[in-house]
This record gives C-alpha cells, structure tokens and sequence, in this order.
C-alpha cells in the first residue's frame, strides 16, 4: 500500500519553507542556505527533448550560466574529474581522454615562438659550445633546428634544455662553416624561426706569428718594433690584453699598438730607463664573428750598444 500526501509546500515547525512548488518551479531551502547531499545527484531531462541543465544564478537571480548534458543522441556517459587547483595564470583545462582534467598551457594563445639571439653568435668548426637562444614562447617539448642559410641544410643541437619560456640553452657542435638561422617548434606545430642567422660557424682567426719573442730591442729606440699577424674569414681586431706593453710611465715598455694593423711602434721604447727589461704581454685577436684567440708574446731591452737601432 502507497501513500500520497499532495503540498505545494514542506515547512519546518517554525514556519520556514523547505521545499516549495510554484508554477513548475522546486525551490529548496531558504536563500543563505546551504543544501548537502552526500551521495550522486542526478538532474533528469523531461524524458523528450529538453536535456538535462545545471543554471547558476547571479545574486539577483535575473540571469545565470548552465552546463547541460550532451543530447540523446550522443549516447554518451562519462564523469569529468576537476583539477586538484586553480592552475596558473593563462592556463586552460584539458583532458587525459579518460575524463580527468588537468591544467596546461594554451599553445595556440600563447603564439608562435620567436627568437631574438643567440649567445655566443660566433661557433668555432667542430667545437662543443653552449649557446643560449633567447625568445618567447618556448613551450615544453618544443624541438631545436639550425637552418644553413646557403644550403637549407638542418642540423640538431647534440642536446638542448628548456631553461624558461623565454631562453633555451643548447650545446653545437657544428662541422660545416656557415651562417645559421635558429627555429623553435612547439609541439602543437606552431613554429617560428630567427629573422637573421644568428649563428655563424668559421674556424676562427689562426695566428701566423709564433708565441714567444719578439725581438730585443735597443732601449730608447723609435720606429716600428714589430708586427704580429692573424689570418681569419672575416675583419681582424687586435687588442692588448696586458696594460705593460702600452704603459707610458716607468716599467711600462713605451709602446703604440694599431689595433687594426698589429703593428707595435715607439718613439722611446722602454723610455730609455738604462734598465734591461722583458716585458711579458699578451694578445688578442677577434673576428668579424666574434671569434677570439689569444696569444703570449715578449719584447726585451737592451743598453750598452753604441747609437741605437733594433735588434731581432
């Protein structure tokens, strides 16, 4: 035997509505309630076409946001699993396939990946170098490329890490001369590559003068001392990596260095102190690809000779 009890409304004994019924329309609970059920609830359709829907209201209940159930058709059952947090700024919801959700980062709004350099630009042939390639967009699992800018020929890095969204710190070690463009590709196919090549692989300047003397030389002696020299593929610079070969006050050796030349002049040499000296200095010479190499050399003074003159 059933039994049927017919109200519009359930009240508590101290008058307050728990349930009510107006125009098709349950309302449970009062407003500031909080209504638990600790099992599933479900929330059916109308059992012909209107789906099931689940509306969230504003506070002033004049309008909401639903989530609604896929239509009949779909067949479809499944339980979606929420993440364990809120997730990152910019971060969107994606699925493992299975239902279970999880943060990520939007590739597609993120943007292509761009890169601005490479530090160092300049490789020498066949050495291992680690270079830092700066940017934006470099999302995890994101490939590394060389592009030759002759040959179209691509090349790997022997390995690569991800430092950030904006650097990249990859070890080369390239055996063909050339210049490189630098292309970055995300894993959901976005790719960008360097508007210039931002690499560029030579062998380096090669020095031509040995290490070691230059020469002894008369103290006080004007004129050119000595010149060192460097082949290279591109514009050579000379630089003085010891202050004592230009020094001009005492102990200094009294000379003038033509960075562009490599010619080593005086018009005092040694400043005619009367004190035999080896001055110990080194050299640098740099490419027009930043390339470097170093060398250590020697200019001695001599006194006792009659006149003067150069000795080497």
């Amino acid at each position: 035997m059933s039994s049927i009890i017919k109200v519009d409304t359930i009240q508590t004994q101290a008058g307050k509505s728990l349930v009510t019924e107006n125009s098709n329309v349950i309302t449970v609970g009062q407003t500031g309630d909080t209504v638990v059920n600790s099992g599933n609830t479900t929330i059916k359709g109308d059992g012909s076409s209107a789906d099931a829907k689940l509306i969230l209201n504003c506070s002033q209940n004049s309008h909401g946001v639903g989530i609604q159930a896929p239509p009949h058709s779909a067949g479809a059952s499944y339980t979606l699993i929420l993440p364990n947090n809120t997730g990152s700024n910019a971060q969107v919801l994606t699925t493992n396939g299975s239902g279970v959700l999880a943060w990520a980062n939007d590739q597609v709004i993120t943007g292509f990946p761009t890169i601005t350099g490479a530090t160092p630009s300049g490789l020498a042939t066949s050495v291992v170098t680690s270079v830092v390639i700066a940017g934006t967009n470099f999302l995890t699992g994101c490939t590394v490329e060389l592009v030759n800018s002759t040959t179209g020929a691509i090349l790997l890095p022997a390995s690569f890490v991800i430092n950030s969204s904006t650097q990249i710190t990859a070890s080369l070690n390239i055996s063909v001369n050339g210049a490189y463009f630098v292309r970055v590709e995300n894993t959901n196919g976005l790719a960008g590559r360097s508007s210039s090549a931002l690499i560029t692989v030579s062998t380096g300047p090669q020095w031509q003068t040995a290490t070691g003397t230059l020469g002894t030389i008369v103290g006080g002696f004007s004129g050119t001392i000595a010149t060192v020299v460097a082949t290279g593929d591109a514009t050579l610079a000379y630089s003085s990596l010891t202050a004592v070969l230009t020094q001009t006050s005492a102990g200094g050796a009294n000379c003038t260095f033509n960075t562009s030349t490599g010619v080593i002049s005086s018009s005092n040499f040694g400043l005619n102190d009367g004190a035999v000296t080896t001055y110990n200095f080194s050299i640098r010479v740099t490419d027009g690809d930043g390339q470097t190499a170093d060398r250590a050399f020697t200019l001695t003074s001599s006194y006792g000779a009659t006149g003067g003159g150069q000795f080497n």
